[in-house]
């Protein structure tokens, strides 16, 4: 049998796992399978709210006390560093 592949994205959100990167934190993500027709148009969509992306998987933060790995995007012509 083939599953037809879903148009509308379904978003999950994972299990407290500890945090990679704050000792003594937990983390959680949301995440969404990027797949059919619209994945490009989904990827660049969820890209400007923060998400990642590993191959077909987009995903972001979920933590419900700590914004301490939001992603931010870089102009690399404009950089400064200082």
């Amino acid at each position: 049998m083939i599953r037809p592949v879903r148009e509308a994205p379904q978003f999950y959100l994972t299990s407290p796992t500890p945090c990679p990167y704050l000792p003594g934190r937990s983390e959680r993500k949301v995440f969404t399978h990027l797949v059919g027709s619209r994945a490009r148009e989904l990827n660049d969509l969820l890209t400007h709210g923060g998400f990642r992306r590993s191959q077909t998987i987009a995903y972001r933060p979920a933590c419900e006390t700590c914004r301490g790995c939001i992603s931010v995007r870089v102009c690399v012509d404009d950089f400064r560093p200082g």
